[in-house]
């Protein structure tokens, strides 16, 4: 099983990295949204929880077309049609999974240095900070992929996607705002609160390998 998850995640890699449409779209809205929100600011200091707020909203709205793109690539090339006859779904969801996680993190570390320097924030602690980022990258993660494998066999998938995951994901993103926040103001972090993301985590993969097949097989 995890020789076909690995196949699974380089073909996904492999395809994305010649198309890079979803990786270019994120990072090009990241760009526009963070020297829009820079512009606007024009140099004031902001509140710790503003900061961390705001910087939440930018990673969400910047990364919802890689969390879809992969399920939305293989509905519109037919692929999953295949991948239903050959491969497990449990093996499909990990692979997107661990695709979705890893390009999500990839251009949320290009998102927080440059939210940093354009909004000039003081950061306490660069470790800790990349830290409670990579736990809410996975928590975030683990709930958009099934949402995007959901969305991605109906009309309007974008909006739909987008309308379906915000209410989900909300109190995922307010604890990761406050975990920022924490950063921003003191340098330390909720061990608490970085568990229960990790745990929540869990549980959500757990259940949506569960639940993965059903959606799945709606061709």
């Amino acid at each position: 099983m995890i020789k076909a998850i690995i196949i699974q995640f380089r073909k996904d890699l492999l395809i994305e990295t010649r198309n890079k449409t979803a990786i270019f779209l994120s990072l090009s809205l990241a760009l526009i949204v963070t020297i829009s929100l820079s512009i606007l600011n024009n140099q004031k200091i902001l509140p710790s929880e503003l900061y961390a707020e705001l910087l939440w909203i930018v990673i969400f709205f910047s990364t919802h077309s890689i969390l879809l793109h992969t399920f939305i690539r293989e509905e519109d090339n037919n692929t999953n049609i295949i991948l239903f006859y050959t491969v497990k779904p449990e093996v499909v969801f990990i692979s997107k999974l661990i695709f979705n996680i890893i390009g999500t993190i990839v251009v949320s570390f290009f998102i927080v240095p440059l939210f940093i320097v354009l909004m000039n924030v003081a950061v306490k602690s660069w470790s800790i900070l990349f830290v409670s980022i990579f736990c809410g990258i996975i928590s975030y993660g683990s709930v958009a992929t099934i949402v995007a494998a959901l969305a991605s066999k109906a009309g309007g998938r974008e909006m739909l996607f987008v309308l379906i995951v915000f209410p989900l994901v909300l109190p995922i993103l307010i604890i990761n705002m406050k975990l920022t926040e924490s950063v921003f103001r003191s340098g330390t972090i909720d061990l608490f609160q970085l568990v229960f993301l990790l745990a929540f985590s869990i549980g959500i993969i757990l259940l949506s390998i569960l639940l993965f097949p059903v959606i799945w097989s709606e061709q």
